[in-house]
């Protein structure tokens, strides 16, 4: 058993950070019931009112860099201490310079952006713990290209355990002083858990993990001379990745603002409508995303392995560990939402004492489970065609596919003005929805590489 996890990171990587994200995940159950039970569903839906700042914060200042030092530790060892400085210096600084921004402006973001006052004492304790998530972020990118997912794994829970203690112990100390149990209570927990897990693993990298040096370079190219050189090609990946995750975290806190917005105007008041987001956001959200702590698990390992096997040009480890991670990931979302539909009402009221919580999860668990039966329709009609056309299919994301021919069968796919768009639309993607598709076509290129990123941009154009 040692020796097979052993020549399988991937496997292996994906285990640990599997278990320890579940036991977080069961840590949060708990953790999430003595909030609502302590500072209600109106209090849960406040408190959720400030994480739309903190993802946009994320998003800038740590998950692309996290992701780009991962990359480019993996594909070359020994720029790995250079691109973790470079990396480090970007992140923290930006990290300082949003802190300082929203401590300035909290009182306009709260009333302004965030459209509820109670949020003004909230983001200016919250932006103390955004330097500390760069720390964290940078860090763990560096283990994770190095395929040593250990100290990544155990922060987790590092950061979970500080946070439901300190909430516990501020609770029970303002019980003892006879002063209510607010929102900033929770808050606190989230700085003290982000800046727990920080020095968790820095300690980690400073006494552990940089005793060895840095063996040669996977791709055999000479380090880079200084950190300003290794800070350029960090940059070019991490800027568009940055971008993409800034605009989906500007649209899902355009979403988080406006619901409880939209639910005043449907007739509830402020105070309702802050419970039912709450319920919505606090409740029923974190039990349908519970598969996410193996699908992240995967998506983290799963990069530097690919960049690894990418600078080696092994393409068959390459398509088995994106295979590996589609299984994967197929069971576990297949099996919950069994257990969500059949046991959604039930969770709710036992678990949360909500039965409002319970049907929520129950009509997400239906809607997630009408969208995996889409796109395994979707994907027999792709297969059907794709059988009988002598080329070769592979499925490279959620939504995603590649589809490998020969030059000579092009025209047969013009003149027949890709049929297979038609046979997508019939399927039905809900009531009185059909699924689309769109398609990106490379060609005239001598790599695999330059035809695969000429039809990505033809499909960015398209969508």
């Amino acid at each position: 058993m040692h020796s097979y996890f052993k020549n399988h990171t991937l496997a292996a990587g994906a285990l640990l950070l599997t278990l320890t994200g579940i036991a977080s995940r069961i840590l949060g159950f708990f953790y999430r019931i003595f909030l609502s039970r302590t500072i209600g569903a109106e209090g849960l839906g406040v408190y959720q009112m400030v994480f739309p700042i903190y993802g946009i914060c994320f998003s800038i200042c740590a998950g692309s860099i996290q992701t780009a030092i991962s990359r480019f530790t993996a594909a070359d060892r020994d720029r790995a201490g250079r691109t973790l400085l470079a990396g480090f210096i970007i992140s923290f600084s930006l990290a300082l310079g949003l802190a300082a921004v929203i401590i300035r402006f909290s009182g306009f973001l709260a009333s302004q952006v965030l459209m509820e006052p109670r949020c003004a004492p909230l983001l200016p304790a919250m932006a103390l713990a955004i330097p500390c998530t760069s720390v964290h972020a940078c860090l763990c990118g560096w283990y994770y290209g190095k395929e040593k997912v250990q100290v990544p794994a155990l922060s987790q829970m590092v950061e979970q355990c500080i946070r439901i203690f300190t909430v516990f112990l501020i609770a029970r100390i303002w019980e003892e002083q006879g002063r209510p149990v607010t929102v900033l209570a929770t808050v606190a927990g989230l700085v003290a858990g982000e800046a727990g897990s920080a020095l968790f693993t820095l300690l980690s990298f400073l006494l552990f993990g940089n005793r060895k040096k840095d063996g040669p370079s996977v791709s055999g190219r000479p380090a880079p001379s200084s950190v300003l050189t290794a800070a350029a090609p960090l940059l070019a990946m991490a800027l568009p990745l940055m971008g993409n995750r800034l605009v989906m975290n500007l649209l899902q806190s355009l979403e988080a603002i406006l619901i409880p917005v939209r639910l005043e105007l449907s007739g509830l008041s402020r105070s309702q409508a802050l419970s039912v987001y709450g319920v919505l956001t606090g409740m029923a959200l974190p039990f349908i995303m519970f598969p996410s702590a193996i699908i992240n698990s995967l998506a983290v390992v799963l990069l530097p392995s690919v960049a690894r096997h990418q600078s080696l040009g092994n393409r068959s480890g390459i398509l088995k560990n994106i295979a590996l991670s589609f299984r994967y990931s197929a069971y576990m979302g297949i099996l919950c939402i069994g257990i969500f539909t059949s046991f959604g009402d039930s969770l709710g009221l036992q678990v949360f004492k909500s039965a409002e919580a319970g049907s929520f999860i129950s009509i997400l668990a239906e809607n997630n489970k009408l969208a995996v039966r889409s796109l395994a329709a979707l994907e027999e009609k792709l297969n059907d065609w794709a059988a009988g056309s002598g080329g070769l299919l592979l499925s490279y994301d959620r939504d995603r596919y590649l589809f490998v021919f020969e030059e000579k069968d092009y025209g047969g796919y013009t003149e027949s003005k890709f049929d297979v768009l038609e046979k997508v639309r019939q399927v039905q993607a809900g009531e009185g929805v059909s699924a689309a598709l769109s398609i990106g076509v490379g060609r005239d290129e001598d790599s695999f590489d330059q035809l695969f990123k000429n039809a990505s941009l033809a499909l960015e154009m398209a969508l």
